[in-house]
Formats: structure tokens, C-alpha cells, sequence
């Protein structure tokens, strides 16, 4: 998980770091290692990181998938939910998602999402 904040670049965090409001958080192939429980708990606290209007963009899954793969040298678990209950994941966070697009990978894929933290100008709620 990287967050941006605004005019200094990126910074490395974790699922327990505390930040000030950031303008963006980015999160590649991250939360799909986490189990689902825990995924759903760390949004609401991904949209506390971010000032309002601020941006989430991760890459979730697609579709429902739960497993473990040997993966470059080592035993990797993955825990994905479907496209649409992130979606509603990231509402009930006050993450309101402005698109999403599929990434196809071999015979799977994933989901990019961009979502925006409530509290802006426009908010849709």
C-alpha cells in the first residue's frame, strides 16, 4: 500500500500505519492477499488516510477465489471477492467508485477501481 501525499511523492505504508490526510492511496495486487474479512475492515481506515476528494486506485479481483499456489519459489494465498461486492465494499466506506475496469491475466483477471473519498464538492450522497 503507497500512499501520495500532495507535492512530496510517494510513501511506503501498512494495514497499521497512521497518516495524515493524503491525497491518494494506491494499492497493485495487495489486498487480494489479505483474507476478505480483513479486506472490508481496512477500507474504512484507507478512507480515513485520504482528505476528502482524495482518490483510492487498486487492483482487486473479479471474481470469487479463494486458494493458496506455489508462486515464484514460495506457497502464496489469495482471498478475492467479486467485482461488484468490492464496489458495494467501497461505498459502505464512504469510497464512492468513479470507474472500474477489468485486467485480463492469462485465463483469469482482475479489477482496477478508481474510487473518491466523500466529502468533496459533487458528492453523489
Amino acid at each position: 500500500m503507497a500512499t501520495c501525499a500532495p507535492g512530496s511523492g510517494i510513501s511506503s505504508g501498512a494495514a497499521t500505519t497512521r497518516y495524515p490526510w493524503r491525497t491518494a492511496a494506491i494499492s497493485f495486487y495487495a489486498l487480494i492477499h489479505l483474507p476478505l474479512a480483513d479486506q472490508q475492515a481496512l477500507l474504512p481506515r484507507i478512507r480515513a488516510w485520504l482528505r476528502p476528494g482524495g482518490y483510492l486506485l487498486a487492483i482487486v479481483g473479479a471474481r470469487e477465489w479463494t486458494g493458496t499456489e506455489h508462486y515464484l519459489g514460495a506457497d502464496m494465498f489469495w482471498d478475492h471477492a467479486d467485482t461488484s461486492t468490492y464496489l458495494r465494499w467501497l461505498q459502505a466506506a464512504q469510497l464512492h467508485p468513479r470507474w472500474h475496469r477489468y485486467i485480463p491475466e492469462g485465463n483469469s483477471g482482475h479489477t482496477l477501481i478508481l474510487a473518491q473519498a466523500s466529502g468533496y464538492a459533487h458528492d453523489p450522497q
